[in-house]
C-alpha cells in the first residue's frame, strides 16, 4: 500500500499525552492510500516500540508492543473488521494489568500508567 503524508518524516516518538492513534484509508485515483496517521503507525511498530506477543486467539490482528521510552504498552489493531483486511490500523495504550489478562505479557520493567 502507497502512503500518503503531507510530513514526510512524521514524529517517530509518542507523546507523554498520546493514547490512541488511529489510521485512515484515502480513495486517490483508484488507489488505497495510507494517511500520515496509517503511515505513523507503521514506522512506530517497525522502528520503535518492541514486539511482545500475538494475540492468543486473533493472531497477528491484534499485537502487544511497548514503548521502550516510557514502558507503556500498546495494542496494535485493526477495528474497522467490515473493511478488507481489518481496514486501517489503531495503536491505543493498554494497562499492563490489561495486557496480562489478555495476552498473559508482563514485563518487570511496564510501568502502570496509560488507559485501558
Amino acid at each position: 500500500m502507497t502512503m500518503l503524508s503531507n510530513n514526510p518524516h512524521p514524529p517517530l516518538q509518542l507523546k507523554p499525552d498520546e493514547e490512541l492513534i488511529v489510521g485512515k484509508w484515502i480513495l486517490f485515483k483508484d488507489r488505497i492510500l495510507g494517511d500520515p496517521s496509517e503511515q505513523r503507525i507503521g514506522d512506530l511498530v517497525n522502528d520503535v516500540l518492541e514486539y511482545c506477543a500475538d494475540h492468543p486467539e486473533q493472531g497477528g490482528w491484534r499485537r502487544l508492543y511497548r514503548d521502550p521510552g516510557d514502558g507503556r504498552l500498546w495494542e496494535l489493531s485493526r477495528p474497522r473488521i467490515e473493511m478488507a483486511g481489518g481496514g486501517p490500523r489503531a495503536l491505543r495504550v493498554i494497562l499492563p494489568e490489561r495486557a496480562l489478562e489478555v495476552y498473559g505479557w508482563k514485563h518487570a520493567d511496564t510501568q502502570a500508567t496509560g488507559a485501558a
